[in-house]
């Protein structure tokens, strides 16, 4: 949505709601211009404060965009540092496992070998 379109509307529904809720309420031509004027100034007030409002808005949102991205920058550095030492602490133990199916292997070929070799 165009930032300034809503702000133009909204500006727009609030004088044209402001008028015609003077214009309809029962008030002399002095009244109704005091009321007119009172209403300009509470709405130039309120205009200035929605500006304010939406631009530190805009700033909280770029400041959180910013940390956000540093903070998926680290968090992906750290995992993978974390994966890099998780393999390097499984790397001799893997190749123990390596080295004990390896023996269980050869056992079962010897073993196949004996069997094959014994008279039924």
């Amino acid at each position: 949505m165009d930032k300034k379109a809503f702000a133009y509307g909204l500006i727009v529904g609030g004088f044209a709601g402001a008028i015609s809720a003077l214009l309809s309420a029962p008030s002399s031509g002095k009244a109704l211009r005091k009321q007119l004027a009172d209403s300009k100034k509470e709405w130039v007030s309120t205009v200035k404060d929605m500006t304010k409002n939406v631009n530190e808005l805009k700033n909280s949102i770029q400041v959180l965009t910013t940390e956000g991205k540093d903070m998926a920058v680290k968090l992906i550095s750290d995992v993978k540092t974390t994966i890099s030492e998780w393999q390097n602490d499984i790397e001799p133990n893997k190749e123990s496992i390596f080295r004990e199916v390896q023996a269980l292997k050869d056992s079962i070929e010897d073993l196949e070998q004996k069997i094959q070799k014994r008279p039924d």
